[in-house]
């Protein structure tokens, strides 16, 4: 594995996706390790892609599952190393990892509306979403959070944390930005 083929602020994405989409595995009597991200086959073609693209920069081999049920792809790619180094997270928190975080975790549970000027991250991790918030004060980027309103059929409080549209200016790494916005990016 090449850790540093890849910028802070892409290693950011990476744990920003995985807050939302992806997990990490070790599976003690395989003795394998493993990260794997869940990403919808239809709407998540550029992310499913970048991704790719900076697991291929890190030299690691991925596999690719399709799951037809749900319209989706699992990225998979196994690293004892890799495993320990998210495990590990002594990443410099600096802008560029908190802009690249902020980048992935919308791309996982985020959206963004050009007709209504909404940007938003919708999820049941509440500690999530306030370090996001965090991430986001600390770029200067308002945001607010709120309880998101439940059906019945929930089980699990949602949150909605509503990202100001500035966000969109910065140097982000957001395919569903990108795309949505049809703004090409920059760097």
């Amino acid at each position: 594995m090449k850790k540093n083929n890849i910028s802070n602020k892409e290693w950011g994405y990476i744990f920003g996706l995985l807050k939302g989409d992806g997990y990490l595995f070790h599976d003690k009597k395989g003795r394998h390790y493993y990260l794997e991200f869940y990403l919808n086959s239809l709407r998540d073609k550029k992310v499913i892609e970048f991704i790719k693209n900076l697991l291929g920069k890190m030299k690691l081999r991925i596999q690719e599952y399709k799951d037809k049920r749900f319209n989706c792809i699992r990225i998979r790619t196994y690293s004892k190393d890799l495993y320990g180094l998210i495990t590990k997270d002594d990443f410099t928190r600096d802008d560029n990892f908190k802009l690249g975080f902020i980048s992935g975790f919308i791309d996982s549970d985020g959206y963004y509306s050009k007709k209504n000027s909404t940007l938003a991250i919708i999820n049941t991790n509440l500690s999530n979403l306030k370090e996001t918030k965090k991430f986001l004060e600390d770029l200067g980027i308002k945001s607010s959070l709120n309880k998101k309103f439940m059906s019945p059929s929930c089980k699990k409080q949602a949150y909605n944390l509503y990202i100001s549209v500035k966000f969109i200016s910065l140097q982000h790494l957001s395919k569903k930005i990108t795309y949505h916005s049809g703004m090409e990016q920059l760097g």
